[in-house]
């Protein structure tokens, strides 16, 4: 996909900058294929690896370590009146870690520490800016192109309580460009810095498991976790020399944002053996800025992006697992899941075109767990299947509209997409 190119013209020298980045928000389809197997209604429930993302304080599950990798694939199939609409895949690894600190009484079998990756295997990072009036899938369209890195430490005081604290890590980007020229010699000379600080998006959880100390609560688990919002910024401030005067040009624009969520989850084991947990997120929709560029010039606000106005939504999450075979070496574990996303973009009857719709997320996958595959090792291969199914969306615009508006006529936009992954999980 070419990225498109961004022109601005000063006095009667015209500067050319091709931009080739890829935008949208960035929202994983999970961490590890068990929570994705289960829609993500993992607050309550998640112990192992996955927890580094779903919920921090269950990375207190047990004192042994455990070493996660996995795969995740995501094809897109998003139509704008009809007409599909150019979408790149997600391609990614998830790697993980947690184990117990080494620590003596009073903290021994009590402090934890988890690592979490995801490495887009297609970029290491890219974003599209897309004009406001421009017809594209604001929370779908090319997402999940980010290396992300999360880190926390969870403590186990009680039992049966265990509380985290952590931070997500991502790179931000940012590029300074001169550009000076002589309109009478020709001569150009250019000057480029990059700089990538790293930005941090703190996330912190507690977990609550009543059956470590209260045998008639065996069944239940209850968990909390929030993560803070994490954005990213594009920044081209670049400086021409034109027969002596200096003009200031400065780019802008919100590559990626993730909103903050905070999720509350509840698990229960039916009989010993069926687990049902159920999740509802809260997310911070409504912070959410423009992803079109703004520009300002010698300090004045040329182009200033409208605000787009989402609204915060809650999302229901449902999850079961079922341990179908526990015979000898070999158990093996059936999960299925469904989640309903409602869409946080208001109807577009204004010049935006932002396009959306109410997501539906049909999960399953499976487990299997070799008890001595590596020595007296045991490792778990799980695989997951996800397919998110959009509402279609009709809008018609106001009569205030320029007819050369893309969505003048009407706006009507549908889309799926699958996500299927697999993972590997040994415990040391």
């Amino acid at each position: 996909m070419l990225g498109k190119k961004l022109g601005v013209r000063i006095a009667f020298f015209s500067i050319t900058i091709p931009i080739q980045l890829y935008a949208g928000t960035w929202e994983m389809v999970g961490f590890g294929s068990r929570g994705s197997a289960m829609a993500g209604a993992m607050a309550g429930l998640a112990d192992d690896s996955g927890a580094i993302y779903y919920n921090a304080a269950g990375l207190t599950a047990g004192p042994d370590a455990k070493v996660a990798v996995g795969y995740v694939f995501s094809p897109f199939n998003l139509k704008f009146n009809g007409e599909e609409v150019d979408a790149e895949n997600i391609s990614g690894l998830n790697i993980g870690a947690v184990g117990a600190i080494p620590m003596g009484p009073p903290l021994e079998d009590k402090l934890f520490v988890g690592l979490g990756v995801f490495v887009p295997t297609q970029h290491f990072f890219n974003a599209t800016f897309y004009p406001q009036t421009e017809p594209h899938f604001v929370r779908f369209q090319n997402a999940g192109q980010k290396f992300s890195f999360d880190f926390a430490l969870a403590y186990k005081p009680v039992p049966f309580f265990s509380l985290a604290a952590g931070a997500n890590f991502f790179i931000n980007y940012l590029a300074t460009t001169t550009i000076e020229t002589s309109p009478l010699q020709g001569a150009v000379d250019r000057r480029v810095v990059n700089d990538t600080p790293a930005e941090v998006a703190p996330i912190a959880g507690v977990l609550f498991n009543p059956g470590e100390s209260f045998p008639k609560w065996r069944r239940w688990r209850v968990g909390a976790s929030y993560r803070d919002a994490s954005e990213m910024e594009t920044a081209i401030p670049f400086q021409a020399d034109f027969a002596g005067a200096l003009l200031d040009v400065d780019i802008r624009g919100i590559t990626f944002f993730e909103p903050a969520r905070a999720a509350l989850g509840v698990s229960y084991r039916l009989l010993d053996r069926l687990t049902i947990a159920t999740q509802a997120d809260y997310v911070f929709w409504s912070d959410f800025p423009s992803d079109a560029l703004s520009l300002t010039f010698e300090g004045i606000e040329v182009v200033v992006p409208q605000t787009p106005e989402f609204d915060d939504k809650i999302v229901g999450r449902i999850g079961l697992e079922y341990p179908l075979l526990q015979s000898g070496d070999v158990h093996f574990t059936l999960r299925g899941g469904y989640a309903f996303d409602p869409s946080p973009v208001p109807p577009q009857t204004g010049e935006t075109n932002l396009l959306d719709g109410d997501r539906q997320i049909f999960a399953s996958g499976f487990g299997f767990k070799f008890l001595e595959a590596i020595g007296e090792n045991p490792l778990s291969m799980d695989l997951f299947f996800q397919y998110h199914l959009l509402d279609s969306v009709t809008t018609s615009k106001d009569s205030t509209v320029s007819v050369a508006n893309p969505g003048a006529a009407g706006i009507e936009s549908e889309g799926n997409f699958y996500s299927f992954g697999i993972s590997f999980v040994i415990r040391i």
